[in-house]
C-alpha cells in the first residue's frame, strides 16, 4: 500500500489565507494534480496570466528561495510516497500537528467565555451542515450528559424555522469550517431576536456579527489521502469547552455522575 504525501501542497494550504488574489490563483494551479509538462516560470506565467515576479513572490512566501527551488521541491514531492510501514507514524504526526497548531490559534479566554455562556443560557442550539453537522451531534450528546438543554440541527430548512423562535435566553453555536453561508444567514436573524451567537470555524469571520468566535486549528495543510477527519479539530474544541463547563459549575459534575450512573444501571439491566 502506498499513499502520496506532497509536503509542498501542505505548505501552500497552511498559508493560503495570507495570499493575494494573484497568489491564490497560483496556489490553486499547484494544488491540483498537474498534467502539465512545462512548469517553467515563463510557461506558468503565460498560462495563468500572472507575472514571473508574482511566481517568485509566491515561492518566497511558501518558504523557498525562489521559484526554481519551489518547482524542484514540488516536482520531487509530488511523486514521493509512503508505504504501509510508515503510515502509522505519518498519521500520528499529522495528529500532533493539529494539537501543536491548537496551541497557536485557540484562545483560552474565549473558551472560558463561551463555557460561561453555555452554563448560563437556558437553551443551546448548535447548527452545522455536512461534516460540521456530525460535530454538532457529538456536541449535543456530550453536553446532554451535563444536564444542559442542548439541541443539534443539521438541516438548513429546520434552521430557518428554529431561528424564528430564538430569544435572549438562547445561545446559538454555529459550526462552519468552510464558512457556510446558511450558518451566517441564521446568525443575522438570531441576533435580531436577541439570541447570543458563537461561531466555531477554521476561518476568521468577516461577514457576520457574532458575540464570540472560536478559531479551530485548520487541517487544510494535511494531505494524506483524506485519512484525517475534517471534524477532528472541532472535536478538540468541544472537549475543551466540556472541560471548561465542568470547571465553571460544580453542579454539572454532579449531573454528569447522575447521567453516568443511570447509563450504567441501564447497561446492567
Amino acid at each position: 500500500m502506498q499513499l502520496y504525501e506532497n509536503v509542498v501542497k501542505q505548505q501552500i494550504l497552511s498559508i493560503y489565507d495570507s495570499f493575494t488574489a494573484a497568489e491564490c490563483q497560483i496556489a490553486e494551479f499547484f494544488l491540483k494534480d498537474q498534467e502539465e509538462n512545462d512548469l517553467s516560470a515563463k510557461a506558468v506565467s503565460q498560462k495563468l496570466y500572472v507575472s514571473m515576479a508574482s511566481l517568485t513572490r509566491f515561492a518566497k512566501k511558501c518558504g523557498y528561495a525562489g521559484y526554481r527551488e519551489f518547482l524542484y521541491e514540488y516536482s520531487v514531492r509530488n511523486h514521493a510516497s509512503i508505504n504501509a510501514d510508515q503510515l502509522l507514524r505519518s498519521v500520528l504526526n499529522h495528529y500532533q500537528q493539529i494539537v501543536s497548531k491548537g496551541y497557536q490559534v485557540l484562545d483560552e479566554e474565549k473558551l472560558q467565555e463561551v463555557a460561561k455562556l453555555m452554563v448560563a443560557k437556558r437553551r443551546i442550539f448548535v447548527y452545522g451542515i455536512g461534516s460540521s453537522g456530525v460535530a454538532t451531534q457529538e456536541m449535543k450528546y456530550r453536553f446532554m450528559r451535563l444536564g444542559l438543554d442542548i439541541e443539534a440541527i443539521t438541516d438548513a430548512e429546520l434552521m430557518k424555522m428554529n431561528t424564528v423562535n430564538l430569544h435572549e435566553d438562547c445561545l446559538l453555536i454555529g459550526i462552519s469550517l468552510s464558512g457556510n453561508q446558511v450558518i451566517h444567514d441564521n446568525f443575522d436573524k438570531a441576533k435580531s431576536r436577541g439570541a447570543t451567537c458563537v461561531l466555531i470555524s477554521a476561518k476568521t469571520n468577516l461577514a457576520t456579527e457574532v458575540d464570540n468566535e472560536l478559531l479551530v486549528p485548520s487541517i487544510g495543510n494535511i494531505e494524506i489521502g483524506n485519512v484525517i477527519s475534517p471534524i477532528l479539530p472541532v472535536l478538540l474544541v468541544i472537549d475543551l469547552l466540556y472541560a471548561y463547563c465542568l470547571l465553571e459549575s460544580p453542579k454539572l459534575n454532579d449531573m454528569l455522575l447522575q447521567t453516568l450512573s443511570e447509563s450504567y444501571k441501564k447497561n446492567l439491566d
